[in-house]
């Protein structure tokens, strides 16, 4: 996949997922196709608005773009309790225990959250499909 299809395949599922769980400003995620052998696929958020920066790595991930990008989503659907944490701990770039704790379940949250993501998003025109109007027999 090249760096136009994934910027075509992020903006299509931004659009799905925002719309459906009704995100209330999906013009604060902003994303940026990358593609490089490091390891980087993030999202960074503002403290004092939520605005989302998405990095999303397509360097050797052909198979894979959909699940990250799923998984990257869902970090930002999770975005309040990683705002939370900050307010709570006032995160300072540190290994503490506390950001151990919170970086581990947040982690696994979005990668629960991804997966459950990606089979609707894979699914997403058969859900479609069950929710149109259906003729009435009369």
């Amino acid at each position: 996949m090249d760096k136009h299809e994934a910027y075509n395949l992020t903006q299509s599922m931004i659009d799905y997922f925002t719309e459906l769980l009704h995100f209330e400003h999906p013009e604060d995620i902003r994303f940026d196709i990358i593609d490089s052998p490091e390891p980087v696929s993030n999202v960074f958020t503002s403290p004092t608005h939520m605005v989302y920066d998405i990095q999303i790595n397509i360097y050797d991930q052909q198979e894979d773009i959909a699940h990250l990008i799923a998984h990257e989503l869902a970090h930002v659907f999770l975005g309040e309790y990683a705002e939370m944490f900050h307010q709570l701990f006032g995160y300072t770039g540190e290994q503490t225990t506390e950001f151990k704790v919170f970086d581990r379940a947040n982690e696994r949250t979005a990668m629960r959250f991804g997966r459950m993501m990606l089979e609707m998003w894979n699914l997403k025109e058969e859900l479609e499909k069950m929710n149109e109007p259906r003729p009435e027999n009369n």
